[in-house]
């Protein structure tokens, strides 16, 4: 079966078998044992995510996970294990299925992404909300990292609490909307930029270029905002005011690993878990919830 025979080919690769989203739908939804299929409403277009809830009964809140590019929310490298591992540690999973991303002829993605992508994310954040999960992280893999931060510059009062970046890359011939620096100079949020030691050209050699931009991000927050020091990475109250005065931006890597972070996806869930503990803990459920109409 095609979906079963592209669930193993490498992400990084440019050219791989075309996934065919009914066959991935039927088959998600016959073996699918951990998580459960739920169906997101974007602009009356129906669009699936695969929806983990916590198990541990003490919710932190929920993580919404953006697949990258000829991949999709079940991948075996990085997305399934995340999306499997983080509600073992009271975060409840979204994984959202982005059709612009599949079926790519080229590693480079299509700008149309950046049309269609916003009322995505938007549909998995009032997805959660409406089942009572407030503390929203977003989590972005590759190209569903830069759309992330796409998002996130040009919506300010998204309604995400912090963002994680993984192998976030940095391609000066991609549409000048996807470059990730740009928007990382304008979220003020908490953000862990994390990849591998062995990842992508373009993730490693741009690790600089990241960590600059998000300074700049940290002295525009406001005059009572700055970024505290890479290495504390502390997210603590200001001095001079009640609310949350730093941004806190972190770069991990990961020995050993690369863009797929094969035999490595424990180590780095691992340290997303402990970077979420200390930067996007918080109260997931709402005091006053809800009637959720959602399955």
């Amino acid at each position: 079966m095609l979906v079963l025979a592209v669930l193993h080919v490498s992400s990084s690769l440019a050219q791989q078998p075309r996934i065919n989203e009914d066959e991935l739908v039927a088959h998600l939804q016959a073996s699918l044992v951990n998580g459960r299929l739920v169906w997101l409403d974007v602009n009356g277009q129906k669009l699936f995510g695969i929806l983990n809830d916590d198990v541990t009964g003490t919710m932190a809140g929920g993580a919404i996970l953006l697949h990258d590019i000829n991949t999709h929310p079940d991948w075996p490298q990085v997305i399934a294990p995340l999306r499997t591992t983080l509600p073992q540690r009271s975060w409840a999973t979204l994984s959202i299925h982005i059709p612009g991303l599949i079926n790519q002829a080229s590693s480079t993605p299509s700008p149309q992404l950046l049309q269609t992508t916003p009322a995505i994310i938007s549909s998995g954040i009032n997805y959660l909300k409406e089942k009572s999960i407030e503390n929203i992280v977003l989590i972005g893999y590759g190209t569903g990292a830069a759309l992330a931060t796409a998002f996130l510059a040009n919506t300010p009062n998204s309604g995400v609490t912090a963002f994680i970046g993984i192998s976030m890359i940095v391609n000066k011939d991609w549409d000048p909307m996807l470059f990730i620096p740009t928007h990382l100079e304008r979220i003020t949020l908490p953000i862990l930029d994390i990849y591998g030691e062995r990842d992508l050209d373009a993730v490693t050699t741009t690790a600089g270029t990241r960590l600059t931009a998000a300074k700049k991000s940290g002295s525009n927050a406001s005059q009572q905002q700055r970024l505290e020091s890479p290495r504390r990475s502390g997210f603590t109250r200001s001095p001079f005011a009640d609310e949350p005065g730093f941004i806190a931006f972190r770069q991990i890597v990961i020995p050993g690993a690369d863009h797929d972070f094969s035999g490595v996806n424990d180590a780095l869930a691992q340290r997303i878990i402990g970077w979420l503990r200390r930067h996007a803990s918080g109260v997931g459920i709402s005091t006053n919830p809800k009637p959720s109409t959602k399955p």
